[in-house]
This record gives C-alpha cells, sequence and structure tokens, in this order.
C-alpha cells in the first residue's frame, strides 16, 4: 500500500490496474500494454511500484503518477526470473523489503518457492542484479502452506506475510522462516463466509490488512482492537 493509504492492484482479465481507497471505492484504472498475465503488484517508494508478470517470468518496475493512464512493459525495467512452468504456476505473489532494497516474489508451486531479487532503484535497473532464493524461510513457508497467492513485507516487524489460497490462511513469519502467527480465511466471524480463491495481500500503516480475491472482492482485516472485517466489490 502506498504512503497516500491508497491500494493499488489488478484486474488481469481486463488487462488494467485499478487503484482504490481504503473503503474499497474505485478511484481509476490504469490501463497494461504489453503485460500477458499480471498476478500482483508491490509499492517500492514514491511514484515507483513492481509488477509480477507470471507468463513471461518477469518483475517490472513502473511508474505511477497522477497524471498516468498507461504503463507499458516494453519500455519498463524489468528482471526476468528464469524458473520452470511459466504458464499458469509461476508469481503469485511479491513484495518489497525497502531496507535490504530487494524483492521478494513467490512461485504458486510445484515447487513452492520463495525467490529474492535484487537490482532495482529509482532510477531503474542496477548492474549488480541477482536473484537467490532463501533456503531458512522457503522450509518454514512451505512446511504451513499448500500453495503460495500473495506476499507483503511487514516494515514494521521484518516480517514476512505469506498467503495461501488453498490453505485458506494468512501466515506471519521470520526472515529465518519461524512462524510468527497466522490468520484462518475459513468462515469469518461477522461476514459468516470464507475468503474465496485469496490472490493478493497489503497491510497499511495503521496495521489493517487487506486480501484480495477473485472474483474481484477486497477484504479488509481491522486491528485486533477494532475486531472487524469488511468486504466491498471492485
Amino acid at each position: 500500500m502506498s504512503n497516500s493509504g491508497i491500494a493499488t492492484g489488478q484486474r488481469n482479465c481486463f488487462g488494467v490496474l485499478v487503484e482504490i481507497n481504503r473503503r474499497g471505492e474505485l478511484l481509476r484504472m490504469i490501463s497494461l500494454r504489453g503485460f500477458q498475465d499480471t498476478e500482483a503488484i508491490t509499492w517500492t517508494g514514491g511514484i515507483h511500484f513492481l509488477i509480477a508478470d507470471e507468463r513471461r517470468q518477469a518483475v517490472v518496475q513502473v511508474t505511477i503518477n497522477d497524471n498516468t493512464q498507461v504503463l507499458n512493459f516494453d519500455s519498463s525495467p524489468k528482471i526476468k526470473v528464469g524458473i520452470r512452468d511459466g504458464h499458469n504456476k509461476g508469481f503469485e505473489g511479491i513484495a518489497w523489503n525497502p531496507e535490504l532494497k530487494d524483492a521478494w516474489v513467490a512461485k504458486e508451486r510445484d515447487p513452492m518457492t520463495l525467490y529474492t531479487v535484487k537490482g532495482f532503484s529509482e532510477s531503474g535497473l542496477t548492474s549488480a542484479i541477482e536473484v537467490d532464493q532463501q533456503p531458512d524461510i522457503n522450509e518454514g513457508v512451505t512446511s504451513e502452506s499448500s500453495d503460495l497467492s500473495g506476499l507483503h513485507f511487514d516494515t514494521n516487524t521484518g516480517h514476512l506475510l505469506v498467503l495461501s489460497d488453498e490453505s485458506q490462511q494468512l501466515i506471519e513469519v521470520t526472515m529465518h522462516g519461524k512462524l510468527v502467527s497466522s490468520l484462518g480465511l475459513g468462515i469469518i466471524p461477522r461476514l459468516n463466509k470464507f475468503v474465496r480463491q485469496a490472490e493478493g495481500v497489503t497491510m497499511d500503516d495503521r496495521g489493517d490488512i487487506y486480501i484480495v480475491s477473485e472474483p474481484n472482492l477486497l477484504y479488509r482485516f481491522t486491528s485486533k482492537e477494532k475486531h472487524q472485517a469488511t468486504v466491498a466489490g471492485l
């Protein structure tokens, strides 16, 4: 979630990126050109974002300001990550660690894997591009999840939030893969329904958690003190 309190996500079936406020109200839609299967987006600071394209196996850097109407794949800085099976079991989540300036990318399954991708800066790509795996956190995450569908890096704790659609849960893990907490997404109190096909997650500066599910639903989970869960259509 950007510092303006605006969450940004994508409707990949229409080739657009949507900008919404905290209540899930649509603010604008930005066309995506040249992208094939956008699955996740993360804010890296200022007006800079990273988008994960599953089919192209690429992490793409884009700039979004108040006047942006179109994002072009071909003209954007990008790092391609050579993983097997990039059709429908590729990238499903992306998160940004501002301290280390690297991106965490989740491969959905076969096998489930978390990658770190280094090489992005505010001015584009650096000369030091690295793609790596972290065995400890991969072991911890895959032991708790049946698949990987979304990521968010919590700058307050230094922990990673990992979303799993098939496991119907959101887990919080340390960088060493130790489980800290979990949130079940089965029958949710007050809503009396479960989160169906959870595809993305983010968190704002108040600690509220936002989960996007298909088809086009946004769930907001507030802090423990408020004990609220709400849902809005996109």
